[in-house]
């Protein structure tokens, strides 16, 4: 059953009148009462309330069990057992009938979390989804409209592949909270508890943000699924999402995939290297369909690293942004099939390619452009891009330089140039490997 703050104000230990003081004896009467088993983790320790019994975690992975009488023992990826409770630093403990799992280091309990509906009371913004692209996706934002209470992004999970999120303050006086809901609506993280179902969704909070600069979570999911994540604070949250939030507050949001990203370019499985044209290779129909579509073969002519790059980049693309592909390819060299007058185009080495919003300067929505980005500058093989969005611009050219160990095109690797607002011009390595 899940327990509504309505129902119940003390469901949430740390709630606004509890650390308040104002109904701190009954909600220590209440609690005590009802929440034998409730954890709380923060990252470096985690407290079990069972009959008397504390267990700690010191930061070297040692757990302490002090039981009523003062007695204390230590375990380091053993079990110790006092009286009717075990705590452990391996893989499952159990204490009473509740059963805490680890996942890192760090133990959580599938405890119930809240039923909570951000954007039911409140005012959500709603504009940037996040992909599941390995490494970090920073994003800076703010309150100022004073419009909103809420902000609301789409995030997506591989599975097995640990997530961790971070809500840091940067501006304003606020205490940063974060609820994360899944596909069907149901609360799964309410600030404080989550899921923890080894089965399905492992949820741990590092740090709830109260009386702090960030809210820290980490997932690990067993499938692919997609979640919200609602970024406020917990004055908000308390108010059950009706106050407002300061117009001066400003955040940062970091969503972090354990894992590293591919690399690389190769030949399509269709490529056929006999199909050779004044040196250029013809750009096959995608295989398997569904990934890019090009034009006639006159203006689909292009080195072989060229021809490696865009169908490399379209199967990733596709794979982690399959809501904008197929990407669609447009001239790789001019010839009567252009519809544009090129100043470049002429080597081979060029192409321009539309990918629906990942590839407007008009979207609001402006992370698929850097996701998209971001897969060609991994390849190894691409001296830059020209798209005019600044946005974009300052999240891509930190990323090659730190990635890459080459010098792009021209002074930066992706830049701006007059009508490259509704498509990414790339430009690929010469065939001698270099790019200028």
């Amino acid at each position: 059953m899940v327990i509504r703050r309505d129902e119940d104000p003390c469901a949430r230990r740390r709630s606004a009148a509890c650390r308040a003081g104002i109904v701190a004896l009954a909600c220590v009467v209440g609690c005590a009462g009802d929440d034998a088993g409730e954890s709380e983790s923060d990252g470096v320790s985690a407290t079990s309330e069972t009959a008397g019994t504390t267990a700690g975690t010191s930061g070297g992975g040692e757990t302490t069990t002090t039981t009523g009488g003062g007695a204390t023992s230590s375990t380091t990826g053993e079990t110790t057992t006092t009286g009717d409770t075990t705590t452990t630093t391996g893989e499952e403990a159990t204490t009473g009938d509740a059963t805490t799992t680890t996942t890192g280091g760090v133990a959580c309990e599938p405890t119930e979390p809240l039923d909570l509906v951000p954007c039911g009371p409140g005012s959500c913004w709603s504009t940037l989804t996040f992909s599941a692209y390995c490494g970090d996706t920073v994003v800076d934002e703010d309150f100022s409209s004073g419009n909103y209470n809420v902000h609301e992004f789409a995030l997506a999970l591989r599975a097995g592949v640990p997530l961790t999120l971070t809500l840091a303050r940067t501006g304003g006086d606020f205490d940063p909270a974060l609820i994360l809901r899944d596909a069907e609506g149901a609360t799964v993280f309410d600030g404080e508890a989550g899921f923890c179902d080894e089965d399905s969704l492992v949820i741990v909070s590092e740090a709830t943000g109260v009386d702090g600069d960030a809210a820290i979570v980490e997932l690990t999911a067993a499938t692919d699924m997609d979640l919200t994540a609602f970024a406020s604070a917990w004055h908000v949250v308390d108010g059950d999402f009706a106050p407002a939030m300061p117009t001066d507050a400003t955040y940062t949001f970091t969503v972090s995939h354990g894992c590293a990203p591919e690399v690389g370019a190769s030949d399509p499985p269709n490529f056929d290297e006999n199909d050779v044209e004044g040196g250029y290779y013809v750009l096959p129909d995608a295989d398997p369909p569904g990934l890019y579509t090009h034009k006639h073969d006159d203006c689909s002519r292009g080195t072989r690293r060229a021809i490696q790059v865009l169908t490399t980049v379209a199967a990733r693309f596709a794979a982690l942004r399959p809501e904008f592909a197929p990407i669609d390819v447009l001239d790789l060299n001019e010839a009567w099939c252009s519809n544009v007058d090129h100043a470049t185009h002429d080597d081979g080495t060029h192409a321009d390619l539309i990918a629906d919003c990942a590839t407007n300067t008009s979207c609001g929505n402006w992370i698929p452009a850097v996701d998209l980005a971001r897969l060609f500058v991994d390849t190894g093989e691409v001296c830059g891009i020209l798209f005019n969005d600044a946005k974009v611009q300052a999240a891509v050219n930190p990323y090659f330089e730190a990635t890459q160990g080459y010098g792009p095109w021209k002074q930066a690797f992706m830049r701006s140039v007059t009508g490259h607002e509704v498509h990414f011009h790339i430009r690929v390595k010469k065939p001698d490997g270099t790019c200028n």
